[in-house]
């Protein structure tokens, strides 16, 4: 590899931890130029803007960017859910048919989209 791949890859794997930690419009180009060792400058070089370096991080695993998207998604709402879960303790039966009807939704949309 040449300095600008060795550049390249360095931004890439900062970013993708970047986004997978905060998503798209969480991450911070300062704290991946930070994170791979570059000025905010090479990075702009390279991608353009920070939608480029997302959608480069992409396109070099979609499936994992996906995964850790949607996981940082569940986990930034679970006080919402514990919040949910504490007032509904009370009636276990109705919540644990509350649960079964979501994940049912969850599985048949996965399922067939």
């Amino acid at each position: 590899m040449n300095k600008a791949e060795i550049t390249k890859q360095k931004i890439l794997e900062a970013a993708i931890g970047e986004f997978s930690q905060k998503g798209l419009y969480g991450a911070c180009i300062n704290l991946i130029a930070e994170k791979s060792g570059m000025n905010k400058r090479l990075i702009y070089e390279h991608f353009g803007k920070k939608e480029g370096v997302f959608k480069e991080t992409t396109d070099v695993d979609e499936v994992v960017m996906s995964i850790n998207m949607f996981t940082f998604s569940y986990y930034s709402n679970i006080h919402t859910l514990k919040h949910i879960l504490h007032r509904e303790s009370e009636n276990k039966e109705a919540m644990e048919k509350r649960c079964d009807h979501v994940t049912a939704m969850i599985l048949d949309h996965i399922l067939n989209n």
